[in-house]
């Protein structure tokens, strides 16, 4: 079994929600399973995401990703 974030978005409110289930290795497996557990008609399937996301799909101010590109973009630079 493999770890899976599925991106979901509420097609009403454009809320995003991001489920972490259990799923095949395969991803075309595991593709279907999410579209099985969370494709209604309120919520689309967005992607799908190998492994855990508990920090979040995207770069959020709790997030040290965005942190990072915030000060990169302000000074000009980075130290990566």
């Amino acid at each position: 079994m493999m770890t899976w974030t599925a991106v979901i978005e509420n097609t009403t409110t454009r809320e995003i929600t991001t489920p972490i289930f259990q799923g095949s290795w395969s991803g075309k497996q595991a593709l279907s399973l999410a579209e099985e557990l969370f494709q209604t008609e309120e919520e689309r399937l967005v992607c799908l995401v190998k492994g855990s996301q508990a920090q979040g799909v995207y770069p959020s101010l709790d997030n040290d990703e965005y942190r990072h590109t915030v000060e990169s973009v302000s000074t000009g630079h980075s130290d990566r």
